[in-house]
């Protein structure tokens, strides 16, 4: 199992792009449970607040899921207007940014 996220924010993303990737409460229930529906995906978690979205995937070792590609489509938008302001992260790393996140650290 691998833990990977991709996700834009206040440091890399203007409001009006990171707008375009907002989602509601109701509405990241129902991109979670479609992105869970993806073949090699365990589980996922979708942060999104003002300054931030981010998804957050399990899924099974050497899966060919694209954490960008999948946020963008639950969106409605395409991949490339937001490919300089995404930033990835897989493993420890991901982990530690998650943490990072929830306490605070990574907030404007």
């Amino acid at each position: 199992m691998e833990l990977l996220m991709c996700g834009l924010d206040h440091v890399l993303a203007p409001v009006a792009l990171r707008e375009r990737l907002s989602f509601p409460p109701a509405r990241a229930v129902q991109v979670m449970e479609a992105v869970r529906r993806t073949p090699e995906v365990m589980g996922c978690i979708l942060l999104s607040t003002c300054n931030r979205t981010e998804l957050y995937l399990t899924v099974s070792d050497q899966a060919a899921v694209s954490p960008a590609r999948l946020l963008c489509r639950a969106a409605g938008e395409e991949y490339a207007p937001f490919a300089a302001a995404l930033v990835s992260r897989r493993g420890r790393d991901c982990a530690r940014h998650l943490m990072e996140a929830a306490a605070g650290l990574r907030s404007q």
